[in-house]
């Protein structure tokens, strides 16, 4: 499972077959052929993530299969391109609870990044359509394409959650400002919409920057600035310093990152070296805007459907550079403003809960 990624980030994993002594090559090569593709469903996401392999677990969601048992059915799906019109036959398969599970599709397409968005941009209408007749959630567990003549295959996944020690009693803060900025970063990481998670995320690295502008505009001129921060809020500029960033960042990955070239392809390249404020506006801010006015203006752009394979893609790019921010700043805030009365310094060192008690009621 340390192989996996950062829980909770999503990747992808590549299979293919060589022969003993023959160099491989990356198996995403361009390649007009036959592929198919098959998206798992799931009924609790998080029990799912943790059977990862390729074609996926057995899957399983809330909708039955209609009377009578039939388990496979045929839906025809026309999708509107550039190029055209073009049609797929979906092939969805129930479980052994008579529940849906899976969805396939069998094309042509020029690559696996081709055939990933006809696949997923013909299935998930389906499913949003089946999820507000029945109101009931559909949720992918993972995308899974095989290329027909050579084998190759792909799989999408989330990276699954381990089991976490409870930090220390001091590391946890009680101010009003932190917590709220906490309990978005929770909301976050219990959600299993990338949509949702990036403006939870992008919410506290904007509320951050307007708190640290309102308190600068109320100082009187010529007073100091504050403090450098404790954590440097700028992405570094080489991949070993990255490795080590995510390491002390994020307490899952831990020392495995240090020395560890799977972490690399965690923050996209073109932002190396840049400092948060400037990843923000020239490439958060706009992405947010997207979400954000597709989902609460009424003008909103409805092309910007999460049911398009190339509106999650943008959005899985940079949602792990968006969460390292938020931690980042988070911890800063963390150090800049101590919580309520030192409290956690006062019961720190007591022997038994009825002293911890005797000093919480005094303090």
């Amino acid at each position: 499972m340390d192989a996996l990624g950062i829980p909770g980030a999503r990747y992808q994993l590549w299979s293919a077959f060589t022969k003993k002594g023959e160099k491989p090559e990356f198996p995403n090569q361009p390649l007009i052929d036959k592929y198919q593709a098959a998206v798992t469903l799931t009924r609790d996401w998080t029990e799912e993530r943790a059977a990862l392999s390729f074609g996926g677990p057995e899957g399983d969601s809330f909708v039955r299969v209609p009377a009578g048992g039939q388990l496979e059915l045929t839906i025809f799906s026309a999708r509107t391109t550039t190029a055209g019109t073009q049609k797929v036959e979906i092939g969805t398969l129930a479980n052994k609870q008579e529940r849906l599970a899976k969805c396939r599709v069998e094309l042509e397409a020029s690559s696996f990044k081709d055939a990933e968005h006809i696949a997923f941009d013909s299935i998930s209408p389906f499913l949003s359509s089946v999820a507000f007749e029945s109101d009931v959630p559909i949720r992918v567990a993972q995308l899974d394409v095989k290329q027909t003549s050579t084998g190759r295959a792909s799989m999408t996944y989330t990276c699954p959650y381990p089991d976490a020690s409870l930090p220390p009693s001091e590391n946890l803060s009680t101010a009003p400002y932190i917590q709220s900025l906490m309990s978005l970063y929770r909301e976050g990481i219990n959600s299993n919409s990338q949509n949702y998670q990036f403006l939870c995320w992008y919410k506290i690295v904007e509320g951050i920057y307007w708190k640290r502008d309102d308190e600068r505009a109320a100082k009187p001129k010529g007073s100091r600035r504050d403090p450098t921060s404790k954590i440097p809020e700028l992405v570094p500029d080489s991949r070993e310093e990255l490795r080590r960033s995510i390491s002390s960042i994020f307490p899952t990955v831990g020392t495995k990152g240090l020395a560890d070239a799977r972490w690399d392809g965690s923050i996209p390249v073109e932002v190396l070296g840049w400092k948060f404020g400037r990843i923000r506006q020239d490439h958060l801010e706009p992405m947010r805007n997207k979400i954000a006015h597709m989902l609460a203006e009424p003008s909103g752009d409805l092309s910007l459907s999460p049911d398009t394979r190339a509106h999650t893609v943008e959005v899985t790019k940079w949602i792990t550079l968006l969460r390292f921010m938020a931690r980042v700043m988070i911890q800063n805030e963390k150090a800049r403003i101590p919580g309520p009365s030192g409290l956690g310094s006062v019961l720190s060192d007591a022997k038994t809960i009825e002293e911890m008690r005797q000093r919480f009621s005094k303090a």
